[in-house]
């Protein structure tokens, strides 16, 4: 074992008593780092230093319930185009998907006014004043990156909702006069339920030309704007420094909220079940 005068000769100081055993423990450590040639070309007190600036903490933003809406009906849309394509062996699996599209808005309208602060349309819903106040400062590079949806976000959340809406209630009542009708088909005349269909074909296709603005605000926002919107809905959570989000709007899924998304989901269900039954 090493003396202590041997342990103080290379540099010729004197260490104290309580920190003999942790220099010897560093310079054992630091020896075959440095016969590797580790140490040339990453030094130890840079591996060692800590950056100057953590990452910010990352801000609850979206809850699990609203998330799972969200990627749910991004299932939904295509496959509803996929099954209504592919004939009519495929019209079964389609009405249920529609069923299943009905479930997801109800579930929506019920979580926007009983769900967490981001979810709430009293929380981003704002009027054309807002809205077009936000617009000037977006082409100005002034936009506040907010907590939730922006005021023109907003909008869009609005009319998508609008627009599946049409789509699944226009779907209940659709035929084609030969093989396949909605639920509720029976309950119109001939004519109306023609009219209806058209609509529903119609409106598909400016559902799927909103979607496509949707995802170009979203992929604009994330590279010229360096603003990542997707990554949140992903994981609930964002780290962008600039975001504004007071302690009482985002989002905290206690117990009581829980039991409220289990209960918004059973409404959900049991309606659409219902619809199917008629």
């Amino acid at each position: 074992m090493l003396t202590q005068r041997q342990l103080d000769e290379p540099t010729g100081r004197k260490f104290p008593q309580t920190h003999q055993m942790p220099w010897l423990v560093w310079h054992r450590f630091l020896e075959p780092a440095n016969a590797i040639g580790f140490t040339d070309h990453a030094p130890f007190h840079e591996l060692t230093q800590m950056p100057d600036h953590p990452p910010p903490p990352p801000i609850p933003v979206w809850d699990l319930p609203l998330r799972l809406f969200h990627w749910i009906l991004v299932g939904v849309i295509p496959i509803s185009w996929l099954t209504a394509e592919a004939g009519i062996e495929w019209m079964q699996v389609h009405t249920w998907v529609g069923l299943l599209a009905l479930a997801l808005l109800v579930f929506r309208l019920l979580w926007g006014f009983w769900g967490t602060p981001t979810a709430r349309f009293v929380q981003f819903v704002r009027g054309p004043k807002a809205a077009a106040g936000y617009a000037r400062g977006l082409l100005h590079g002034r936009e506040a990156h907010r907590i939730g949806h922006n005021p023109l976000g907003a909008y869009m959340v609005l009319l998508l909702l609008v627009l599946v809406a049409i789509q699944a209630a226009t779907g209940l009542f659709s035929s084609d006069d030969i093989f396949i009708e909605g639920p509720l088909a029976g309950y119109l005349s001939s004519d109306a339920r023609d009219f209806v269909t058209s609509w529903h074909h119609f409106n598909f296709n400016l559902l799927i030309a909103a979607i496509g603005v949707h995802i170009a605000a979203a992929l604009w926002y994330w590279i010229v704007r360096k603003n990542n919107l997707i990554g949140p809905m992903v994981t609930g959570h964002s780290r962008d420094p600039q975001l504004e989000a007071p302690v009482q709007h985002q989002p905290r899924m206690q117990p009581r909220m829980w039991s409220r998304a289990l209960l918004c989901a059973l409404v959900s269900a049991l309606l659409a079940a219902g619809i199917n039954q008629l």
